[in-house]
């Protein structure tokens, strides 16, 4: 979109807040080899989801409360009793594998689940290594992810039960940081981060979540340091002011770092990002998608890397080279600021 082209990044000519389907397909012959590769059951499967539509949307939104629902009960529930902290994790462990496992089916499974969530393995070079004997991630440990939409969340809740953490601007311009649960995540990415206003009621240190997090023994923590989303072709600026004083706390309490990457696939012009403030136009498409793919991207640190990262918190390389080089996707300069500038922009010539 031209009106928008003062927000394109200089360094990599890549808007990260406009609309995009994905790249057209370069010609008729390349769509039709690629039709031809589609089993014939995939096809079969592809028009009956079309038949079925009227009945599959209304179908879809009631398993998602069925299985949301008592993810919902079971965290009221440890919640109000006095139960040991290491039964609480033990039956939330237990809950999110289940009921997390039916959503990523419910949106990823319909034709082949291990084919459109697949998981891959990467070191700091960027070079594929083997799944065994990775890290094991602890309570307190960090994650740190892209932000792209709602629907990878399902899949940390599946993976990792995790604490989360919103990022937000104040009106002086400071980034601030507060924990919070599922809930909490899912309403700031579906609108939360489109409003204007510090909707937090107060703010919470990083190396205090950490420590938190780790004595009560619940989870590791999940940090988007982006602090909103973008349209899927890039990886915006890092808001690294919310890891300033962090390392004396990572080396204290021994908390390993992980990197975690999403990209998903775009097909049939379907952008699973929600980088809009559009977000029932958005889970309507979501509804009525026969095919979400995404590709995970795990990051793994070897001890010298990780206790370099721990006396120097600095990010900027794995950021704007690794993640890059393996996702393929770009690492652009435009940030928080920006969106919210594109947004008042975009919503004014609505």
């Amino acid at each position: 979109m031209e009106k928008y082209k003062h927000f394109t990044d200089e360094s990599t000519g890549i808007n990260p807040f406009t609309p995009y389907h994905g790249e057209k397909e370069s010609s008729q012959i390349q769509q039709q080899l690629n039709n031809q590769q589609q089993s014939f059951f995939y096809q079969l499967f592809y028009y009956l989801h079309l038949i079925l539509l009227p009945i599959l949307i209304p179908l879809k939104i009631i398993l998602f409360i069925l299985f949301l629902f008592p993810y919902f009960v079971f965290s009221m529930i440890t919640k109000i009793l006095p139960l040991p902290n290491i039964v609480k994790k033990f039956v939330m462990r237990y809950v999110s594998v289940i009921c997390m496992k039916f959503i990523l089916f419910l949106f990823f499974g319909i034709f082949n689940h291990s084919q459109h969530l697949k998981e891959f393995n990467f070191n700091l070079e960027g070079n594929a290594i083997n799944s065994k004997n990775l890290q094991k991630l602890n309570d307190g440990d960090l994650i740190i992810c892209n932000f792209v939409s709602y629907l990878e969340i399902f899949y940390l809740v599946f993976k990792y039960s995790p604490i989360f953490t919103i990022l937000q601007k104040t009106n002086e311009n400071k980034i601030i940081v507060k924990s919070t649960n599922l809930f909490g995540i899912l309403y700031h990415i579906c609108f939360g981060q489109f409003s204007l206003q510090n909707n937090l009621q107060n703010s919470e240190n990083l190396s205090e979540i950490i420590k938190f997090s780790k004595n009560n023994k619940l989870g590791p923590i999940i940090v988007f340091p982006e602090g909103v989303t973008s349209n899927n072709r890039s990886i915006l600026k890092f808001q690294n002011e919310i890891f300033l004083n962090i390392e004396q706390t990572l080396q204290q309490e021994k908390i390993n770092i992980h990197f975690i990457g999403f990209k998903y696939l775009i097909k049939n012009r379907m952008n699973p990002a929600l980088y809009l403030n559009e977000f029932f136009k958005h889970f309507f498409k979501i509804l009525i998608s026969f095919e979400l793919n995404l590709n995970i991207y795990h990051f793994y640190l070897n001890e010298n890397d990780l206790e370099i990262l721990k006396r120097n918190f600095v990010t900027n390389l794995i950021r704007s080279v690794v993640m890059p080089k393996v996702m393929g996707v770009v690492a652009v300069e435009r940030g928080m600021g920006d969106r919210e500038l594109f947004l008042k922009e975009y919503e004014g010539n609505k």
